[in-house]
């Protein structure tokens, strides 16, 4: 019943898929939203849940159909959907859409995606959507984030593969703000001054030298 939803990547409990989609919601549609929908991608911890990322890339998981009749019936109501899809969810949704377009065919015109950290391939999910007749209105992958980079095989050279992997550890540890892939990217100026407010004065020069 909310004009925003979101669907979470990995790892992310209920509570903490909570705060965090509604930080990547407020971000990709600002204008002082109240409330959205989170589409929860439970979490079965870091292993099962890189095995749900690799089905749906060459399948369709329960989670991925569940959200194609949610697509569905958004449509058949006449509802306009702004959807955030984050990590692991750019994976589910674009399987999602894919399926969509098999089962049920009718344009998704009324809904739209920004795409945060993108697990998932950016030309695969942008040709799924345009053949559903879904808007992607924003794409937010940081150059030095090991996922969109690596995991969706969005830029596999070898200067993405050296910053890929000098900033892994910080994909996978637990400081969000430290993270090229947790919060919303906003920008290399401002993820160079979140390194530095925390402490990591080598990594914040390394980015400004990259800017």
């Amino acid at each position: 019943n909310t004009v925003h939803a979101a669907v979470n990547g990995m790892n992310n409990d209920f509570t903490k898929a909570t705060w965090l989609m509604g930080t990547h919601v407020d971000v990709a549609y600002p204008g002082g939203i109240k409330a959205y929908t989170l589409f929860h991608n439970p979490t079965d911890k870091t292993t099962l849940d890189f095995v749900e990322c690799v089905f749906d890339k060459g399948q369709t998981s329960h989670n991925a159909q569940h959200l194609a009749a949610v697509l569905a019936q958004n449509s058949q109501q006449g509802k306009k959907v702004k959807w955030v899809a984050h990590s692991q969810g750019a994976i589910i949704f674009c399987s999602a859409l894919e399926h969509y377009r098999i089962k049920y065919g009718k344009p998704l015109t009324g809904q739209q995606l920004a795409i945060h950290g993108s697990g998932s391939n950016i030309d695969r999910l942008k040709l799924a959507a345009k053949n559903t007749g879904m808007t992607i209105n924003n794409v937010r992958n940081n150059p030095y984030d090991l996922v969109p980079n690596v995991g969706g095989g969005n830029d596999l050279s070898a200067s993405s593969l050296a910053r890929s992997l000098s900033f892994m550890g910080k994909v996978f540890g637990s400081n969000a703000g430290l993270s090229p892939h947790t919060l919303p990217f906003l920008g290399l100026k401002t993820y160079a001054t979140q390194l530095q407010l925390l402490g990591k004065r080598n990594e914040a020069t390394k980015v400004r030298t990259f800017i």
